[in-house]
């Protein structure tokens, strides 16, 4: 099974478990890359900023928060 071919919602197994860590990355690049054009996407925002806290990327929770 391909990573790109699930949904992660990573919680806390991207603490013990680089494979579930590295899907949600890719899940983000490919969010940050294809999921752009709606700027009153404020929900789903949030998630990103919370996903992004959960890979310990402080960057990216405030690059997913800034827009709001």
């Amino acid at each position: 099974m391909r990573y790109s071919d699930v949904a992660a919602w990573p919680a806390y197994d991207t603490q013990n478990r680089l494979s579930i860590a590295e899907a949600a990355k890719m899940a983000l690049e490919n969010r940050n890359t294809f999921n752009t054009g709606d700027s009153t996407a404020g929900h789903g925002w949030m998630h990103k900023a919370l996903v992004y806290a959960r890979l310990k990327n402080g960057d990216g929770v405030l690059d997913a928060l800034l827009p709001m």
